[in-house]
């Protein structure tokens, strides 16, 4: 059972302190606000550039980190550098479907944010016939 003071604890956001830190409690790294500012343009600009329906995510986990997200298809950027201070670049994009019981990652990396899409799709597409066909043989 986790105890009120923690629940306390954790359920600080993020406050901004001196020297641009802009950092939860609970995580304590020392994160930027310059990070988490970038975060958030770059989930947005994923977003626009995924089209409709898509959704901007920005959490704080020893750095500040971002996805787009549409139903329980989610895209991230793969990124090289600090999330810290958002000292990074984009060097490509994974992308997953998350449903209930399963998670369909793929660690393919992509140039492009909607080749991650539409190879995720296509890989979880082909997973199902194969489940199906398998089941259809074993109930038959």
């Amino acid at each position: 059972m986790v105890s009120a003071e923690k629940t306390d604890f954790c359920s600080q956001g993020p406050k901004a302190g001196v020297d641009d830190i802009y950092c939860s409690a609970w995580c304590g790294f020392g994160c930027t606000k310059t990070a988490h500012d970038r975060a958030q343009a770059e989930a947005k600009f994923l977003c626009n550039r995924l089209g409709d329906g898509w959704q901007p995510h920005v959490w704080e986990n020893c750095g500040w980190h971002f996805e787009a997200r549409k139903a329980s298809l989610r895209v991230h950027a793969q990124t090289q550098g600090s999330k810290l201070k958002g000292t990074y670049i984009i060097s490509g994009y994974t992308a997953e479907i998350r449903a209930p019981y399963q998670i369909w990652p793929h660690e393919v990396v992509h140039s492009d944010p909607q080749s991650a899409v539409d190879y995720t799709l296509d890989l979880v597409r082909a997973q199902i016939e194969a489940a199906t066909k398998a089941l259809e043989a074993a109930t038959t």
